[in-house]
């Protein structure tokens, strides 16, 4: 901030500061000299990048480079960090909303964490008192939503540049094959998000791009005292849906008897939409051109973190998640921005509440409330229960009152069946 501020006054700043929508870097090295190798290194890497200030000390350097192109100063970077053997740090960038608090990485240009504002972090039967502490959802998963997978031709150092833009949050990566990756996320409202990715070849020649698994989620755990039980993968495809869960992967014979764990789960179709889910909470992604197959793998996540195991519980001590991801086909990208591959994704990033989903699944006609999983004969009546409640709820009773009016009501209904058995008993 304080470089900021003396570069951005014209009287005291000494050089070439950036004009408005320029793209700069800012390079602060110790000892002063080393700041001689750092502009030589991003002035050769790339010619067109202007230098605006150099400030030598004897103990700090500082460097000051722009272009029109964020992929020159990206570019420029990265050859910075290449030539003395080190590695960018993660950078976060926050986006908030009404509901949700989204943190970005620019370890693979993706969301590694949603917080869901309005629902407090509970665990067992004790709220969280501390007011900050929010259901969160991709919790430690170790790729971020919508990073793509797919080798060294798609990923490169897996490093993007994050940008806020007019409409939410822009992650771009420029590979040295020429290929361009851009992601723009744009926060709506209703927990959704819209997400559109560009593949471009900025080279002359064609890319062979590999098959790519695009990681839209990974299901964790609601809290530490969670086993997994309820934790699954469900998907939409050809008018019903399936799932996913812990049992396929434990592969116990006769559900009881230990069997060779399985590590993936992969599944071949046109899909409508794909969930990661835990008990209450679920990402769905809605993929606009539907993808050949979703691929689930059971992964290890680290421990939980102490503040959230009330006093006198216990962490469950080996948490685990479900990554899934869509996979595309491989294919020959052609140079030119007319020739680039464009994806894009609806995200749904909430509670699993029934009317809701319902509303949105009307909206997008995909019936994305069978995430709740009131299909078949049981689902029925549940579905019933849960919509009487709701209705009741909508008239100013609370749940505890709507409950005991549902059970008077059914008491009523049954009571002439009840009491034909009652006589033909006493017969």
């Amino acid at each position: 901030p304080q470089f900021a501020a003396y570069l951005g006054t014209p009287t005291r700043a000494r050089g070439y500061p950036p004009f408005a929508g320029q793209h700069a870097l800012i390079i602060e090295v110790a000892p002063g000299l080393a700041i001689e190798r750092v502009t030589d290194l991003a002035l050769r890497s790339v010619p067109g990048i202007e230098p605006g200030i150099l400030f030598v000390e004897r103990q700090f350097g500082v460097l000051e480079v722009h272009a029109d192109s964020l992929d020159d100063v990206s570019r420029a970077g990265q050859a910075v960090l290449d030539g003395i053997g080190a590695k960018a740090e993660e950078q976060l960038l926050i986006l908030d909303t009404a509901d949700v608090r989204y943190t970005f990485t620019s370890h693979g240009g993706g969301l590694k964490l949603a917080e869901l504002k309005h629902f407090p972090k509970i665990v067992g039967n004790r709220k969280v008192t501390d007011p900050s502490r929010v259901v969160t959802l991709n919790t430690k998963a170790p790729v971020a939503a919508m990073t793509l997978l797919g080798g060294e031709a798609i990923q490169g150092d897996g490093l993007f540049t994050l940008a806020k833009s007019e409409k939410g949050v822009r992650a771009e990566k420029l590979l040295p094959t020429g290929l361009r990756i851009v992601k723009q996320f744009t926060p709506g409202t209703n927990y959704l998000m819209q997400v559109s990715v560009w593949l471009e070849n900025t080279g002359g020649q064609a890319i062979s791009l590999p098959a790519q698994e695009w990681v839209f989620a990974t299901a964790t755990p609601i809290n530490p005292l969670d086993k997994g039980p309820l934790m699954k993968v469900s998907w939409f495809e050809n008018g019903s849906s399936s799932s996913v869960a812990e049992s396929y992967f434990e592969n116990a014979t006769l559900g009881c008897f230990p069997g060779t764990p399985r590590k993936e789960h992969e599944v071949v179709g046109k899909f409508a939409w794909a969930a990661a889910q835990n008990q209450f909470f679920t990402i769905v992604a809605v993929p606009k051109q539907p993808p050949e197959k979703l691929v689930t793998h059971r992964i290890a996540l680290p421990t939980h973190d102490p503040a959230d195991v009330p006093e006198g519980d216990k962490a469950f001590p080996s948490p685990f998640g479900f990554q899934s991801a869509f996979v595309y086909p491989g294919q020959a990208l052609q140079p030119g921005g007319t020739n680039a591959v464009h994806r894009e994704f609806a995200l749904y990033v909430g509670p699993k509440e029934y009317q809701t989903l319902a509303r949105l699944g009307k909206q997008m006609n995909n019936e994305l409330d069978l995430i709740m999983d009131y299909g078949g004969f049981f689902g029925f009546f549940a579905k019933a229960l849960l919509l009487s409640m709701n209705g009741l709820h909508s008239f100013g009773l609370n749940y505890a009152w709507c409950i005991i009016a549902i059970t008077v009501i059914i008491k009523l209904l049954f009571w002439p069946l009840t009491a034909i058995s009652t006589r033909s008993m006493k017969r």
